[in-house]
């Protein structure tokens, strides 16, 4: 099956912030992202924080942004995952798609997949991976759900109130098995 608008992720560079500047003023960001999020992700890309940036792409084209993290990395979002069973050692994960015109067409769930097996999952040796959504954030929570997170509390961050949805790697590795499986009969 080929993929319709091929997708990857690379590492963010100081040259995409006036980018992911420009994604963090758009309307249909402004709820969830505020745009002085910038001097979090400018820190993380300049090294300044324990946060890893990326960049996705789509069909060759910038399309979004996704970092991960330790959520132990921050003793205030440790002690609030901790609450509801997502301790240090759990990989953080958060993410926007930037193009307006690529939202509702199932780009982030596929974009979520891709990150979870390829940059999460497939370059270290998380246990879990939690995503905190707004929880007014619908959207995001169906795409994490589509995804196999599942809802472990709700939590309130310097951030905001966050809708906590974990993975575990178990979890994720017997489904991509069930994944592969039916691929191959196809």
């Amino acid at each position: 099956m080929t993929d319709p608008q091929p997708i990857g992720f690379r590492p963010m560079t100081p040259a995409d912030l006036p980018l992911v500047e420009a994604w963090l003023a758009r309307p249909h960001l402004r709820p969830w992202w505020p745009a002085e999020d910038i001097v979090e992700i400018t820190r993380a890309v300049h090294g300044d924080d324990p946060v890893e940036p990326w960049i996705l792409g789509v069909d060759g084209r910038d399309a979004g942004y996704f970092q991960v993290y330790d959520v132990g990395s921050d003793p205030d979002y440790a002690a609030a995952c901790a609450g509801v069973g997502a301790g240090p050692g759990t990989a953080g994960m958060d993410y926007l798609v930037g193009e307006p015109e690529l939202i509702g067409r199932g780009l982030g769930t596929r974009a979520i997949a891709r990150f979870v097996a390829e940059i999460t999952f497939g370059r270290a040796p998380w246990p879990a991976v939690c995503a905190g959504p707004d929880p007014a954030n619908g959207a995001s929570i169906r795409v994490l759900e589509k995804n196999g997170f599942r809802y472990v509390g709700a939590i309130d961050t310097r951030w905001g109130p966050e809708h906590l949805m974990v993975l575990t790697r178990a979890d994720w590795s017997a489904s991509a098995s069930v994944e592969r499986a039916a691929q191959d009969r196809e």
